[in-house]
């Protein structure tokens, strides 16, 4: 399936089915919106893992799945302070080796 250079491409539901699913089981909650950059990029790769197995991945689907997330454009993001970014990158961490935690895990 081919598109025209610049036509955003449609995914189907079970994209983001997918990325909601992998979410809850990351621990990241369901507010796929509001994750911020490195979790969201850990779960863009679960989630091409996880739809790859069922046929090719169409070019742009990152795009087209954060418009579908309700994320918009990087540029229009609050930039994080350096305490959340470290917090960030130490979850994803966590979430690589399979640790599943929760924002108010007293670990």
């Amino acid at each position: 399936m081919s598109h025209p250079v610049g036509t955003p491409v449609s995914l189907s539901p079970q994209w983001l089915a997918t990325a909601h699913a992998r979410a809850a089981e990351f621990g990241f909650g369901q507010d796929l919106a509001g994750l911020g950059d490195h979790r969201w990029e850990v779960l863009c790769q679960a989630v091409e893992l996880t739809v790859a197995e069922t046929g090719p991945t169409p070019p742009d689907w990152r795009s087209a799945l954060a418009r579908q997330a309700g994320r918009t454009a990087t540029s229009e993001h609050p930039v994080a302070d350096e305490a959340t970014l470290r917090q960030d990158r130490a979850d994803v961490r966590l979430a690589e080796k399979g640790e599943v935690f929760a924002v108010d895990d007293d670990a």
